[in-house]
């Protein structure tokens, strides 16, 4: 399809800076006049990127680096200083938390009115109220005012009206990152299924690997310009490294990076699951291992209750500066989990011979559903072994290798078995 879903030329937006509030209200009342005189804000600069429909794009940046900004641009709420956006269909937005809600009406009142902002006639939204509701899962607190709601009753609120008759642009910036976990499996599932439908989807989120696996392309923002854009795994690999080096020049006790999988545990509506305890021992003693020669023993006691797929175990090994060494899940490996008929089960994970070299490691242990997207239940950095090694090899990994006398007079010897010399 040629036509985009969103397009974005140019996009600049800045704010006066002023020390006085009478300067403010001059440069925006006399822009020709006082604007100039007046020291302004770069939040946007030079944003121009498309979006066609069934596609995912991703956002990423710190924290202040325009995307919420750019993300209200897009949506219509505010208005760039220059350039152009331009949208085709329905676009819904899922912004700040309670945005286009009235806290003095009740649940059902709000149905009627963000609806209504989001450009659904009387017609769809009655038609669709029952539905909304039931995916909302408010119950009994639909008809009470939404000031006594919680931060996630909103945030199930307002999805279930967002995506209730199908948008051809959905806009949600981290918005369901305050939603409780048995709504957070049933809004991705939905989200997908409007991907498969056509509608264009942007998604912000600091939870890169989300990011990673929901996208078809990424954004990277950085003071308000783009720093990266392109393939998700080639654009969160250059930001997690950014990620790192800011994290390499502060005292690791002040603060830790977040990891790709790090994320709060959510208990989905197919999932009820925890995991109760991590064993973990070595070959040689309890907390160290030798290069090449120890096996790591990794046993998982878990318990979980599902109506429809297994989860998934997934187990990461990260280094002393908290970056993923290596990860492995039952999903990538074909394996199920097992349980008992009350739901209890354990696996134990061996990684023979491992080739890590000298150094602390830990282990972080994830619960997540099926399609590895949510975390159902987290035991992060839970054991902390230390690996040995008989050589003063460098690096963090022996890699399997083989060395082969070859004749020197053979042109091709690194693919003929004849030029290996024999003594």
């Amino acid at each position: 399809m040629s036509k985009r879903a969103i397009r974005c030329d140019s996009i600049h937006k800045s704010y006066p800076v002023a020390s006085h509030p009478l300067k403010k209200l001059l440069a925006y009342t006399f822009p020709r006049i006082f604007l100039s005189r007046i020291p302004q804000f770069i939040a946007l600069e030079d944003i121009s990127f498309s979006l066609p429909p069934g596609k995912v794009l991703g956002l990423i940046g710190l924290n202040g680096a325009g995307k919420s900004t750019l993300l209200q641009i897009i949506a219509g709420v505010l208005a760039p200083t220059s350039g152009h956006v331009q949208r085709r269909g329905r676009v819904a937005a899922l912004l700040e938390l309670g945005a286009g809600f009235n806290p003095e009406l009740t649940g059902r009142e709000n149905i009627w009115l963000y609806g209504a902002l989001l450009g659904l006639t009387r017609e769809e939204i009655a038609r669709e109220m029952d539905a909304i509701i039931e995916f909302a899962e408010i119950g009994e607190h639909i008809d009470q005012p939404v000031h006594t709601y919680s931060s996630g009753m909103f945030v199930r609120l307002a999805f279930s009206v967002a995506t209730a008759v199908r948008p051809d642009v959905l806009i949600i910036d981290e918005a369901l990152s305050v939603g409780d976990g048995l709504f957070a499996q049933k809004s991705f599932k939905r989200i997908m299924a409007l991907k498969e439908q056509g509608a264009a989807i942007i998604f912000c989120s600091h939870m890169l690997y989300q990011v990673e696996v929901l996208s078809d392309e990424v954004i990277w923002l950085h003071q308000g310009r783009i720093r990266a854009q392109g393939a998700p795994e080639a654009v969160v690999h250059a930001y997690s490294r950014f990620l790192e080096s800011m994290q390499a020049k502060e005292k690791p006790s002040v603060e830790r990076v977040p990891s790709a999988q790090s994320q709060p545990p959510a208990q989905s509506s197919a999932i009820r699951g925890h995991i109760r305890r991590v064993k973990v021992f070595c070959s040689e003693s309890q907390d160290t291992c030798i290069s090449e020669q120890s096996t790591l023993t990794i046993e998982v006691h878990y318990h979980y209750i599902s109506t429809g797929p297994a989860p998934v175990l997934a187990v990461v090994i990260h280094d002393e500066l908290l970056q993923p060494v290596s990860s492995c899940a039952t999903s990538y490996d074909g394996v199920n989990l097992p349980c008992d008929a009350q739901g209890n089960g354990c696996l134990r994970l061996q990684l023979s011979r491992l080739p890590l070299l000298k150094g602390e490691y830990t282990i972080s242990v994830y619960l997540m559903c099926e399609n590895t997207i949510l975390v159902i239940d987290q035991a992060e950095h839970v054991h902390t072994f230390r690996m040995t090694q008989r050589h003063p090899e460098i690096g963090r990994v022996l890699l399997p290798r083989r060395w082969m006398p070859v004749c020197p007079n053979s042109d091709n010897g690194h693919n003929s078995s004849a030029a290996i010399c024999h003594n």
